[in-house]
């Protein structure tokens, strides 16, 4: 069964116009679909369906940037950690991940959703530029995005 998701949070622009929803946990008990619509038609390799196939065992964290006045989720990042080799994929198993979102997004919300997922790695003593989260380095520090 998946997970509910336990974490929302929001963004410092725009009013309360944004919040991040995301969760974290074992393998493809993450793969949960976002809880507003999406605004654009996902990759294949971001679907929830498709994330719920992978046979990840370390932890997944899963991240929607939703957006309240339209009622849309706006952006989603998935993360597969594994602590033990300072890796993360994004997704796990893809030929490319990282964040995918709607062109119309403002710069300075992306970067805002950008640095809450920074943060929320951080708490797991990962750092990261999550402009490109394929490398997690645990022994120093990244300079944001």
């Amino acid at each position: 069964m998946p997970l509910a998701f336990p974490q929302l949070l929001p963004l410092p622009v725009e009013g309360s116009r944004y919040v991040v929803r995301w969760q974290s946990g074992p393998g493809p008990e993450v793969a949960t679909p976002p809880v507003l619509p999406l605004a654009f038609e996902p990759h294949l390799y971001l679907r929830p369906e498709h994330q719920a196939l992978q046979r990840f065992a370390g932890e997944q964290l899963t991240f929607y940037l939703e957006d309240q006045a339209r009622q849309l989720t706006v952006a989603q990042l998935h993360v597969a950690a594994d602590a033990a080799q300072g890796w993360g994929y994004s997704p796990w198993q893809a030929p490319f991940g990282a964040v995918q979102l709607v062109p119309e997004l403002p710069a300075a919300v992306l970067r805002a959703f950008l640095e809450q997922v920074h943060a929320e790695l951080a708490t797991r003593g990962w750092t990261a530029c999550v402009c490109a989260v394929t490398r997690l380095s645990t022994t120093r520090p990244v300079a944001p995005c």
